[in-house]
This record gives C-alpha cells, sequence and structure tokens, in this order.
C-alpha cells in the first residue's frame, strides 16, 4: 500500500460486489415471476376451473341444474330454463354467453322463463364461469380469456 493513501475498501470487496449482484438477481427474478403470475390471473388461468365452479353454483345452479341440465319445468314438461350441457344453444349465430350473463335475455327459444342478468359479475367471473362450462360440456372449445369477455360486452346488442 502507498504510503498516505488509504483502503478502499469497496474495491477490493469481491463479497460486496457479489452479494449486490445476487440480490440484483433475485429481485429481477421475483419480478418477473410476479409478472407472469399477473398475466395468468388476468387471462383467467389461476383456478379457472375452481372458481368458474363457484361463479356457477352461486348463480346459475339453481335454475340450470346442478349439471347443467335444465330446470324447473313446467306442467308440459317444457324446461323453464335450459339445459347448458347440451350444445346446440351454445354456439348459434346471435347469441353471446358473456352479453346474456351480463344483461339477461327475453323471449329465448329453449326457455319459457326470463333470465335476469348478472350486472356485477367480472369480466374474470364470467370467464371463469364459461371455462368451467367448457371444461366440464364443451371440451373442445378455448380458453376464454376477461380479455375475450370485455371484448365481447362492447358489442352486445
Amino acid at each position: 500500500m502507498e504510503a498516505g493513501r488509504k483502503m478502499d475498501y469497496k474495491e477490493g470487496d469481491l463479497g460486496g460486489r457479489m452479494r449486490k449482484f445476487i440480490l440484483g438477481g433475485v429481485a429481477f427474478l421475483a419480478l418477473f415471476a410476479l409478472g407472469a403470475v399477473i398475466v395468468q390471473i388476468q387471462q383467467g388461468n389461476i383456478n379457472s376451473r375452481y372458481d368458474g365452479q363457484i361463479v356457477y353454483e352461486k348463480n346459475c345452479q339453481s335454475c340450470h341444474g346442478d349439471n347443467g341440465q335444465g330446470g324447473l319445468a313446467d306442467e308440459e314438461g317444457n324446461l323453464g330454463f335450459p339445459a347448458l350441457n347440451n350444445g346446440d344453444w351454445y354456439n348459434r349465430p346471435n347469441f353471446s354467453v358473456p352479453c346474456i350473463v351480463k344483461h339477461g335475455k327475453v323471449n329465448m327459444q329453449d326457455s319459457t322463463l326470463i333470465m335476469l342478468g348478472y350486472p356485477d359479475l367480472s369480466a374474470t367471473d364470467v370467464a371463469n364461469l364459461m371455462n368451467f362450462m367448457n371444461e366440464n360440456w364443451y371440451p373442445n372449445e378455448a380458453l376464454v380469456t376477461p380479455l375475450d369477455i370485455e371484448t365481447t360486452w362492447r358489442n352486445c346488442k
């Protein structure tokens, strides 16, 4: 060491620089993982089926049945609320599950009763509901995301 020059411990402190490097890397990975989780939540992938089942049980099951078989038949045997597990209605032209869930429907061809809307359900709730229905009754349907639901809602008639 030169006379009169103090040793700067930071210059030679490889352990301190390594510690900062490692902590920076850990922080970066934590932010990356958090970002990935947020994307999965926005897409409706986190607990989507389970959350959709809860939405179904709370809002749909009492009228459409515990297995989507329909319910509340009248004296002639016509279902008051249509079966949801029978796919002929699912992809009809001018028929939008997200719009009907949000706004309700009057004069459905499969129903003798009016379905009230659920405007308080979020796009994530409806995406999870549809993913639950798709997994159980329409396995060839694509994953539905909250963004899909919001886009559909903008076009409801």
